[in-house]
């Protein structure tokens, strides 16, 4: 009986990497070959370096605008642009790019009902949603091959990069991580009103006299204040850390080793980049939940018991 032989499935991986890798070289040659003055690295003769702080390019009626600024704008035409292309697209019967992008959404759609039911589910969804996408579209235009060698003229003077990955910026991490924390607190207090600021102000104890009970009250609700701030904090360094450290990768491997080496570190780069972005929307939608889902807790029960 003939043995039929069975595909070999490492092709097509392979071919795919030979071509990215072609392409990346022959664009990147052609690019230093028509602007070379745009891809002069400073200092590159005596080392590859990595500056945590963004460069300021130039100012709107005195506002800076630095290049991860300029990144997180473009990240967000990329984001407007592509759902407005998916309805055209599905206008004409071209069905495949909004399949692709709504099958995500809807499985995150349906993640954020389960937590917190149909009636928070639809701004909790819209906020939460809008930062992954937003932390995924960041993540992913940053590995770009035109993100870190192109080289402009700042307003003093100086060569800087044009645009940075917006994740490579720690305020971008912070300002994401205390946005999501302030909105915990909203859906809390629109949630239970009073009752979840007690959660942190435990007085009713103090108030009828009862010293002992109370002040193990208060300092448990205070302590739940501290776990709000350490919670803005651990969003903004995972988040910070986790872009950060693929970019830096990127630019050492890139240094040292020829260019078809690193794309795939470009793939794992963007794996990381698309898992960020799903764990910040998932872990805000969570914590949203569980302040929603606080409920007042009466007089005897223990402290720090949980219902």
């Amino acid at each position: 009986m003939a043995h039929t032989a069975r595909p070999f499935r490492v092709r097509a991986p392979i071919a795919v990497w030979a071509v990215a890798a072609v392409g990346l070289a022959v664009i990147g040659v052609g690019a230093q070959v028509i602007l070379p003055s745009m891809f002069e690295i400073p200092g590159r003769g005596d080392g590859v370096g990595f500056s945590l702080i963004s460069n300021e390019l130039f100012s709107i009626a005195g506002v800076p605008v630095t290049n991860t600024l300029l990144s997180c704008w473009l990240a967000t035409l990329l984001i407007v642009s592509l759902f407005l292309t998916a309805r055209v697209f599905a206008a004409f019967g071209h069905l495949g790019l909004l399949t692709a992008i709504e099958v995500p959404i809807e499985a995150f759609w349906r993640f954020v009902q389960g937590l917190v039911g149909p009636k928070i589910a639809t701004p909790l969804f819209t906020i939460s949603g809008s930062a992954v996408l937003f932390i995924l579209a960041n993540a992913w235009i940053g590995s770009l091959p035109f993100y870190g060698p192109l080289y402009v003229t700042a307003s003093d003077g100086t060569s800087v990069p044009l645009l940075r990955g917006a994740g490579s910026d720690i305020n971008m991490s912070l300002a994401l991580a205390l946005s999501a924390g302030i909105l915990v607190q909203f859906f809390g207090v629109y949630s239970l009103g009073l009752a979840y600021v007690e959660r942190f102000f435990r007085v009713r104890l103090l108030l009828k006299g009862r010293m002992i009970a109370a002040s193990a009250e208060f300092l448990a609700g205070i302590f739940e204040l501290f776990l709000e701030m350490i919670r803005v904090l651990s969003f903004t360094f995972r988040l910070f850390g986790s872009l950060t450290a693929g970019e830096v990768l990127i630019l050492a491997i890139g240094f040292i080793a020829p260019l078809a080496v690193v794309v795939p570190f470009y793939g794992l780069e963007l794996l990381i980049g698309a898992v960020q972005a799903w764990i910040f929307g998932s872990l805000f939608a969570v914590f949203a939940a569980a302040a929603i889902g606080f409920e007042s807790r009466d007089d005897d029960t223990p402290p720090g018991a949980i219902q």
